[in-house]
């Protein structure tokens, strides 16, 4: 199965339908679903998305290197300045937006290396 790794709180936010967009500098063609991987890393966002993760769970937000959930890519498309906040993005010059529907967190993390891009996952790991 093909997996997304995002820093956190950016995998927490799709996991629990929040964030609807994501962005990319490149075009994706893959439809269906994927598996979201929470990476090692965080990363800051801006203090006027804080009122977004408040009521996510911390024991989501603090999971690192680890398979959280999944969720379905539906469309990829230029974004557009309409989307800006949707997407959680501050510039939107050349990104391209990936609509998400069907979050799902697992109630078991799966422990994973993460990698850039789509990666495949064993089907067996799920």
């Amino acid at each position: 199965m093909k997996c997304l790794s995002l820093r956190q709180p950016y995998a927490a936010l799709i996991v629990t339908g929040i964030k609807t967009i994501e962005t990319r500098t490149w075009r994706t063609n893959y439809r269906g679903k994927i598996l979201i991987h929470a990476a090692q890393k965080t990363i800051e966002i801006s203090n006027k998305y804080n009122r977004l993760i408040q009521d996510i769970d911390e024991e989501i937000l603090s999971a690192k290197g680890k398979i959280i959930g999944s969720v379905e890519i539906k469309d990829c498309r230029t974004l557009l300045q309409k989307d800006k906040k949707s997407a959680l993005v501050e510039d939107i010059e050349n990104k391209y937006a990936w609509i998400l529907e069907n979050p799902k967190l697992f109630k078991k993390y799966i422990a994973r290396k993460g990698q850039l891009s789509l990666f495949n996952v064993d089907d067996d790991l799920i």
